[in-house]
């Protein structure tokens, strides 16, 4: 079934990678000239955004499901398909990455989760346009019954203001009007809506009604679309990612704030966003790690906020030595392929593993030469260039062309450090090994089939009993594993779950530990451990063996949260109820369940329930699933 909808889905995603058009000139056979759209229909049907099917309809009737919205939003929000800078696909690149495992947690849930709008998903997620609770909502559950998700009034409207960046504007402008079915509007859309309809964009019907919960027909959603495009002339949804170089004046870490001098004399401030990439010397570090007179190249977004931050420093922490042509320090990593002396000209070649903007790797050969300056390491001992060989591994720090500091070691080597993360494709047979090494670095080990394995006393393993924190010895050739000898240390930890991750690849659970009040995140992988039994808030003791849990023991539960909302459905064992909040919950009855008429203050059967009753549910502890007692609310 899935791989039916996501093949229905290609057609329009194709249209609009390559910017097809349909011109109106020859008119869809469904919308005639007479009829109220016709002008947005062809206005958007032009543009691009909004196209008909390949029998010639537009299908005006035809309700808009979210997946389709979004695709459309992204590109209101400045999302392109063809013609993009190098910083603009860098950028769809890392909302991508960044969210990648939260879209593939939805398509692993859902049979129906349409992956090809997953990059502009990730693009909203990035700019804040959606939020990942919104997620939830894209797919209707009903009795194990899924269903794609049609958008509503107010959702165009909410997601639309934000999608042309006038969210702010929106919420700091005072509104007389007001529609008559206010009182049904989502209260945190209403300024988002009334906006929309002092700009002439979104009206009422005729009684003044909105209509707020009604599903969005692709002529409706043309039509306002249409209006946004023509009526709100000052939008501007681009990114202006652009790269800034210069020195380091001052570092404000608390704040997410520093200040620049750039190239040419001048001193910049720019705010850092939280989630920025900092790079410093070839490796991952946090804001306050920058110093003042380090050499950067920053990626800016609208000339203000810093998204990326690549760092040079020396040893000293003083400005880096810059060569004629102006070029920071660099770290290459990679192999020695070629080593040769020409009269005295030392020169080296590395080829290194480059990972493209598109998110494609590719070896790529570097030659560099060796300077009477230059420093030499071999297996982190001073050496001379007459002990680098032909496929040792190697470490540079470049200007320019010229190396000045370079660490070599032996292929076949032992590594150490702890297991961050352990990877295994879909139909391989083999690891890959993430570990963070003693000295901070995080590199990737990859398992072959005459890799070994070894754990404290319970001696040869297969890879899988590998743990999560683990202490790992290493020995590699190259960066393949031949044998890795693990330690783990058993510990407890008492604190309060502040996060429950639950995903067949990786579920975990964050804590915020009672004394130090820190939080870690652990993972689950034993089968003897319900994740369903946890609670947000419950105090539990958590027995470790290395960072995975062994055991949990539940100190202090809590009950979740009641919910209101409208009866949708009901059975013999269980109901539906929608809400505003987590829209379609499923309700189990049970033989404990209480049903009580609120108005009267009496107790009822569950055979009194009935459609489009308003109720108040509270759950029971042991199952939040299950309803303690059920509250008929009066109309």
């Amino acid at each position: 079934m899935k791989r039916a909808v996501k093949k229905l889905t290609l057609l329009t995603s194709l249209m609009l990678v390559t910017g097809t058009t349909v011109a109106l000139a020859q008119t869809y056979n469904d919308v005639p000239k007479s009829h109220w759209a016709y002008e947005a229909v062809k206005n958007v049907s032009e543009k691009g955004y909004i196209l008909g099917d390949m029998n010639g309809d537009f299908n005006l009737n035809k309700k808009m499901d979210k997946f389709e919205t979004a695709k459309i939003f992204a590109r209101v929000a400045g999302y392109k398909y063809k013609g993009m800078t190098q910083e603009e696909l860098w950028y769809y690149q890392r909302a991508y990455d960044k969210n990648k495992d939260l879209l593939n947690a939805y398509n692993s849930k859902y049979v129906k989760w349409n992956t090809s709008s997953d990059r502009e998903i990730a693009y909203l997620l990035e700019k804040n346009i959606l939020s990942p609770g919104d997620l939830n909502d894209f797919i209707v559950s009903v009795n194990g019954r899924e269903g794609l998700k049609a958008i509503t009034k107010e959702e165009v409207a909410y997601v639309m203001t934000k999608a042309i960046g006038k969210d702010i504007e929106a919420n700091s402008t005072l509104y007389t009007h007001r529609f008559y079915d206010d009182n049904e509007i989502n209260e945190k859309m209403k300024n988002n809506i009334y906006y929309l309809n002092k700009k002439d964009v979104l009206n009422g019907d005729t009684s003044n009604k909105l209509n707020p919960k009604k599903a969005v027909t692709k002529a409706e959603f043309s039509m306002i679309l249409h209006n946004v495009l023509t009526k709100i002339t000052d939008i501007d949804t681009t990114d202006n990612v652009s790269m800034l170089n210069g020195t380091i004046e001052k570092v404000y870490a608390n704040n997410n704030i520093i200040t620049v001098k750039k190239v040419d004399g001048k001193v910049i401030t720019l705010s850092v966003s939280q989630d920025a990439v900092i790079n410093i010397d070839g490796q991952l570090r946090v804001l306050k790690d920058l110093k003042k007179g380090d050499l950067v190249t920053i990626s800016v977004q609208n000339n203000q906020k810093a998204l990326r931050i690549n760092g040079f420093t020396s040893s000293g922490g003083e400005v880096v030595e810059i060569d004629e042509s102006g070029m920071p320090r660099h770290i290459i990593d990679g192999i020695i392929t070629l080593n040769t002396n020409n009269n005295g000209k030392i020169s080296l070649t590395i080829d290194s593993m480059e990972e493209k903007l598109d998110g494609s790797k590719k070896m790529e050969s570097y030659v560099y030469r060796l300077g009477n300056n230059s420093e030499v390491y071999k297996n982190k001992v001073r050496s001379t260039y007459g002990n680098i060989k032909i496929g040792d591994i190697a470490r540079a720090e470049v200007v320019g062309n010229t190396i000045m500091k370079i660490e070599v070691s032996d292929p076949t080597r032992v590594e150490s450090g702890e297991l961050l993360e352990k990877r295994v494709k879909l139909g391989d047979k083999y690891p890959v090994l993430v570990v963070e090494l003693k000295n901070g670095e995080v590199k990737e080990f990859i398992g072959t089939k005459d890799s070994s394995y070894h754990r404290g006393r319970s001696g040869s393993i297969h890879f899988t009993q590998l743990l999560i924190g683990d202490k790992l010895d290493i020995q590699v050739n190259y960066n393949e594993i031949v044998n890795v000898y693990a330690t783990g240390v058993s510990s407890r930890v008492e604190g309060r779950i502040q996060k429950i991750v639950i995903d067949k690849n990786d579920s975990y659970i964050e804590v915020v530990d009672i004394e130090t009040k820190e939080v870690d995140k652990y993972t689950i992988r034993s089968r003897n451990i319900n994740l369903y039994d946890l609670r947000l808030g419950s105090i539990v003791e958590i027995r470790l063996d290395s960072k995975e849990v062994a055991r949990i023991d539940i100190i202090e539960n809590v009950g979740l949260l009641p919910i209101t909302g409208v009866v949708t459905d009901v059975n013999r064992n269980d109901f539906v109820v929608y809400t505003e909040e987590e829209g379609y919950i499923t309700v189990n009855i049970t033989v404990d369940t209480k049903f009580i008429d609120a108005s009267r203050g009496v107790t009822l059967n569950y055979r009194d329930l009935d459609k489009n009753d308003n109720v108040l549910v509270y759950f029971t502890v042991e199952d939040g699933n299950n309803a303690k007692t059920v509250s008929i609310l009066p109309e």
